[in-house]
């Protein structure tokens, strides 16, 4: 039945991009925003879990449970990261019976005041930006050719906080509580990794969304999807 659903939600895909009736825009929205969450539609866990999931991360962050977005292959089905496009929700985690396998749960956090606060939060931390960092609990020191925290900078001046590339002591809190014991608790429950990322805006989140499907709509126009 999953195997049947995501082929469905896929094809849809490689047909609004083949027939070429929708933009990229409109195809981001009607496929990646508006369309229902895979992970809570087909019976990984209770459907009325992804209102309280949000609620919980709107809440401690103080900001509108709408500015809170499931993405990646929890949303869709299908993933569309390169080297990886049309890979199905948990395929890898169904051939190797391997927890670490399982598909993480991806969530994007749009809010301009968030990002400014975490900004300035982290300037302050890094005592405007002196304190350098090398390595953290997701990269060690010499995976990239420049400290990870000229990575860090790099996306942040895309309007976009990246917590893989943000200090290991640096925490997302506000007076309601810390958001990691918030994606620790649902974690737990979804028996699966939850990722985030902040963005300043829509602009800037639709603007990585949309580079992504272009990559995603060249191979399938190509023939190699």
């Amino acid at each position: 039945m999953l195997e049947y659903i995501y082929s469905m939600h896929f094809d849809n895909l490689k047909d609004d991009i083949l027939t070429q009736k929708l933009s990229n825009e409109q195809l981001f929205q009607k496929h990646f925003v508006d369309k229902e969450t895979y992970f809570f539609s087909t019976g990984h866990v209770e459907r009325n879990l992804e209102y309280t999931f949000k609620k919980d991360i709107a809440e401690v962050l103080e900001i509108h449970i709408n500015d809170i977005y499931i993405v990646g292959s929890g949303k869709t089905g299908y993933s569309i990261k390169p080297k990886n496009e049309g890979g199905r929700f948990d395929r890898k985690f169904e051939l190797k019976k391997l927890k670490r396998n399982k598909s993480d749960i991806d969530i994007a956090i749009v809010d301009t005041k968030l990002f400014d606060k975490v900004q300035e939060n982290i300037y302050d931390w890094s005592r405007g930006f002196k304190i350098t960092w090398v390595e953290n609990i997701y990269y060690n020191e010499g995976k990239f050719p420049v400290p990870i925290n000229y990575k860090f900078l790099e996306y942040l001046g895309k309007g976009w906080y990246r917590p893989d590339f943000a200090p290991t002591d640096f925490q997302i809190q506000t007076q309601k509580g810390e958001l990691q014991n918030i994606l620790n608790k649902w974690s737990q429950i979804f028996d699966r990794k939850i990722a985030f990322a902040i963005y300043k805006n829509w602009h800037f989140f639709k603007k990585y969304q949309l580079e992504t499907i272009d990559l995603l709509e060249a191979k399938i126009k190509n023939g190699e999807l």
